[in-house]
């Protein structure tokens, strides 16, 4: 059985960083299915281009005032990868960015399967808090370990 995970929420600045990305939507039901089919068109290109590479990232591009994640449409996201430089769209790759503000966030410890619980435990912890989202949120991925329990990957949610 896997331990709780336990959640530390709190406010930072965070500056954009370039990344390559897949644009796709996903819902509730399809989630991880559909972020693995846009990592595996992403990192066909990428291997094919040279680009040098950073940690995986994945936004969604939410509504402020409503939640398309939980809509059968689901929410816009971009399956990306830091990259160092700006570099020309090709296919369906496009350079594109995090955003850039004030923002709410956690480290999650482990699986990613788990990882809604962290959105879940910021979602609350704003809503007790008095803070409200701009809309987006994200993902950033730290490096892969087999071992689940060493999995670290940030959560971020643009405030308003």
């Amino acid at each position: 059985m896997d331990a709780p995970v336990s959640h530390h929420v709190h406010i930072d600045q965070v500056r954009t960083e370039l990344i390559a990305a897949v644009r796709g939507r996903a819902n509730e039901q399809n989630v991880g299915e559909r972020i693995r089919e846009l990592f595996d068109q992403l990192y066909a290109f990428v291997a094919n281009a040279g680009i040098q590479t950073g940690h995986n990232v994945v936004i969604y591009n939410n509504l402020a005032d409503r939640n398309l994640f939980r809509t059968a449409e689901g929410v816009p996201l971009e399956v990306g990868v830091q990259v160092s430089a700006p570099f020309p769209a090709r296919d369906n790759v496009i350079c594109s960015a995090t955003p850039e503000g004030g923002v709410a966030t956690c480290l999650h410890i482990g699986r990613y399967d788990r990882l809604s619980e962290t959105h879940r435990a910021i979602q609350m912890w704003a809503r007790a808090n008095g803070y409200t989202f701009a809309g987006p949120c994200w993902e950033v991925y730290g490096d892969w370990c087999d071992d689940s329990t060493q999995l670290r990957t940030e959560v971020f949610y643009l405030l308003k």
